[in-house]
């Protein structure tokens, strides 16, 4: 929901805009920049609400998933000044044996 990235606000504006028709469904987003946001970002007063999925036994395929993103694991890109890759740091916050889901109010 707050991910700075183009990528990744698209298709959560999707997924809101498909959850107001199915007013059934719970939106939940899946924080990829959300760990990282940078001090002075501007997020809701209200303390976020969300679960932790346990992944432990679906790891070893996760990691062999992340493992071929090569263009955001490894300097593959190497003509774009912008370019960057996920640090060790980046990568461990994935390496765990859940997901986390934040609740999206509204």
């Amino acid at each position: 929901q707050h991910d700075p990235h183009h990528d990744h606000q698209a298709p959560f504006a999707l997924a809101c805009a498909a959850c107001g028709q199915l007013r059934a469904i719970q939106l939940c987003a899946y924080p990829i920049w959300g760990w990282v946001l940078p001090p002075d970002q501007v997020l809701p007063d209200d303390i976020p609400q969300g679960f932790r999925l346990a992944v432990e036994r679906q790891l070893p395929a996760k990691r062999l998933a992340i493992a071929a993103h090569r263009s955001q694991i490894s300097r593959m890109i190497d003509d774009d000044p912008d370019s960057f890759t996920l640090s060790a740091a980046d990568l461990a916050r994935f390496d765990q044996p859940y997901e986390t889901y934040v609740r999206v109010a509204g």
